[in-house]
């Protein structure tokens, strides 16, 4: 778990403030979604080797880079719960509700997840947070009864030779 209150400002994972008012509402807006530097999905990778989930909260009193920072749990299945400029009579309550969650739900480590459909179709996306080791593989440092995949299927083949298409998935 990590709480984090202010914009990394040291060592290999500084971040600078990127807020830009200028460029909101433009078609320049887009930059502010996407991580500023590759050592936070980098090392997020690498926890996921080790089988580190990250549970991130942030309380940002000003721009916190939650693209960045939110590769930590985007790739080690963990979450991520925000409380922009958190003050306890108003958030105190929700936040203790979300930590608590955390703390004890029912949660598998160390697991891993294959998805397979029928020959002629292919899987073209997976959405959710976790760390594609293959075309069908994912790596879950943890998984709850809180955890959400999806993905995108498409024909790989003009034709198919059956009329039902088949998905299987299995931890």
């Amino acid at each position: 778990m990590i709480f984090n209150s202010t914009l990394p400002s040291l060592g290999d994972g500084q971040l600078k403030p990127r807020e830009n008012p200028r460029i909101m509402g433009t078609p320049e807006e887009f930059k502010l979604l996407k991580p500023e530097t590759t050592w936070y999905k980098d090392t997020a990778v690498e926890f996921s080797r080790a089988q580190i989930a990250v549970d991130l909260f942030l309380f940002p009193q000003s721009f916190t880079d939650v693209a960045s920072l939110g590769e930590l749990p985007k790739q080690t299945s963990g979450t991520l719960h925000t409380y922009p400029s958190f003050n306890y009579e108003t958030d105190g309550e929700r936040f203790g509700s979300e930590l608590d969650r955390v703390l004890t739900r029912r949660t598998v480590f160390e697991t891993v997840m294959r998805v397979r459909v029928t020959r002629g179709m292919r899987i073209s996306n997976f959405y959710g947070n976790f760390f594609i080791r293959g075309a069908d593989l994912l790596a879950l440092p943890n998984c709850t009864e809180e955890s959400a995949f999806g993905f995108d299927i498409q024909h790989d083949e003009p034709m198919l030779c059956t009329s039902v298409i088949t998905i299987q998935s299995g931890e």
